[in-house]
């Protein structure tokens, strides 16, 4: 959460135990020196956790232990509240036995000037797997980092219960269980259990994340059709979709794998939560979901998969309007980097963690991209102030930057509301599925895609009409007389899309 940190690990012995956890003079680096601060040590009982699981048979797609009863190692959970930005120490003690003691820094408050994140997708466990985590430890010692962003598709254990464990040890041991991380599900997460007909079940007991609510989740979720992800269930609140504030950033975490039609619980939570964005506190709205929604490669394109076309259909609008700032993903085994001008969401694509099904480098013809590369593994690193961002991807060969981009945040406004139209530029679009919705004003929208000129109205009583024909008017790519025809055509409350051909020229 917001001022809380959870510690979890497992108990093969199945023994209990207790964290031991301290508050200590700030260092320079993780691995610095850490003189405790007397009169904090606390001792905290955790939440104690296990599940037996069965992968069922036809909805594991090449599972090699259909049949198999797996039990858990006992899972241990503490939550700790903590100071932001403080540093800490903490360690396990089961009687007289305890483990070495380990270090990390509570990420900064919601409104603190800045954030370090680590931001990798698709990770797996293989040995490019290691170097990601490896690559990233090193990254962390040197200039340490405040938190780091799983996109889902973590362990790849794909009906085969003991690799969640291998999982964890591989994580552990390549040093990235140093950083303080949030997960999110993916495809790989789903695993639905003969048991008891729930899906993500390892995901939900193994992994903490905050959560708007308690999980809600159906016993007989089904994946239709493994290709399209068509779903028929709910995995709602818990760690399926969820909104936090760290530093100057809002992040907000979607989940195609649910429900996430018109009415569904995932739309009304967003709903909820973009009205608690404030960008005078978080200026840079982030979102967090496994399958990317604009992107040019082959494979996964959104009109291929059911879940992903649905959220995208659903939550595309919403967030548009909202003005979200970069959509981070994964699922696509590659590194692209899209979009970006005033106005629009970068798109970034960080599925190139490691995992076992290896790069994708080919790409839709005519297309391209601000960056893309299907030829590296590695990992992102956002660096977040309040008034402009850095972006880099690394490949984890050698840490080595590849793609880096740094770019300004708009002024926050002085009172909450929905932001300014700036001109004709920022409605430009950079591919196909994204638009503008700027609250109160009718924006034009003009695709790269295809000859047409979509106009979206968003109903409200107070309306811009002189914006919206000047940001019309004085368009390159429209005639005066199309211009005026498409402003003639807004109606106050016409929130359908209208599409006018743009004139031959």
């Amino acid at each position: 959460g917001e001022s809380a940190v959870v510690v979890s690990w497992v108990s093969p012995r199945n023994k209990t135990a207790e964290l031991a956890i301290e508050e200590c003079e700030p260092s320079s680096s993780p691995g610095g020196a850490h003189m405790p601060l007397t009169g904090t040590l606390r001792h905290v009982r955790p939440d104690l956790d296990r599940y037996s699981h069965e992968p069922s048979d036809g909805l594991v797609p090449n599972a090699s232990v259909v049949g198999m009863l797996y039990h858990s190692p006992l899972l241990l959970h503490a939550s700790v509240n903590v100071t932001p930005f403080a540093s800490y120490r903490y360690r396990i003690e089961q009687g007289d036995s305890t483990t070495e003691w380990r270090h990390f820094r509570a990420p900064p408050a919601a409104g603190a000037g800045r954030l370090r994140l680590a931001i990798v997708g698709d990770l797996g466990q293989t040995h490019h797997s290691r170097r990601t985590c490896e690559g990233l430890a090193g990254a962390h010692a040197a200039n340490a980092l405040d938190a780091g962003v799983l996109l889902g598709d973590l362990a790849y254990a794909d009906g085969v219960p003991p690799r969640w464990d291998s999982f964890g040890r591989m994580f552990d041991e390549a040093g990235c269980a140093d950083i303080p991380w949030l997960v999110l599900p993916g495809n790989h997460e789903i695993e639905p259990d003969a048991l008891s007909g729930e899906p993500f079940l390892p995901y939900r007991k193994r992994w903490r994340t905050p959560q708007a609510m308690p999980e809600e989740v159906d016993a007989n979720y089904s994946v239709n059709d493994w290709g399209t992800y068509n779903i028929t269930g709910r995995y709602d609140f818990g760690g399926s979709f969820y909104g936090l504030r760290l530093g100057p950033v809002h992040f907000v975490v979607l989940n195609p794998y649910t429900d996430s039609a018109r009415g569904s619980k995932q739309e009304a939570w967003l709903r909820q939560e973009l009205a608690r964005v404030d960008r005078r506190i978080t200026p840079l709205l982030a979102v967090f979901t496994h399958a990317p929604w604009n992107h040019t490669s082959l494979t996964h394109q959104p009109h291929q998969e059911t879940a992903t076309e649905s959220l995208l259909a659903m939550a595309g609008p919403l967030l548009a309007e909202a003005g979200a700032d970069v959509v981070f993903s994964g699922h696509v085994h590659a590194y692209e980097r899209r979009g970006g001008a005033l106005g629009q969401a970068m798109q970034i694509v960080a599925g190139n963690g490691g995992n076992k099904e290896q790069l994708y480098n080919e790409w839709i013809n005519g297309t391209s991209s601000a960056y893309r590369t299907g030829e590296y593994y590695g990992w992102g690193e956002l660096d977040v102030y309040k008034d402009a961002s850095t972006w880099l991807m690394r490949r984890n060969t050698d840490s080595a930057i590849i793609d880096s981009l740094t770019r300004s945040h708009p002024p926050a406004p002085t009172t909450r509301g929905p932001p300014a139209l700036h001109g004709a530029d920022e409605l430009r679009q950079d591919g196909p599925g994204w638009g503008a919705y700027h609250g109160a004003v009718a924006v034009a929208v003009f695709s790269t895609s295809s000859l047409a000129c979509m106009l979206v109205r968003r109903a409200r009583k107070t309306r811009q009409p002189n914006l919206e024909a000047a940001a019309l008017r004085g368009h390159p790519d429209l005639s005066p007389g199309v211009a005026e025809h498409v402003v003639g055509r807004a109606h106050p409350d016409d929130i359908d899309v209208q599409i006018v051909d743009r004139p031959s020229k």
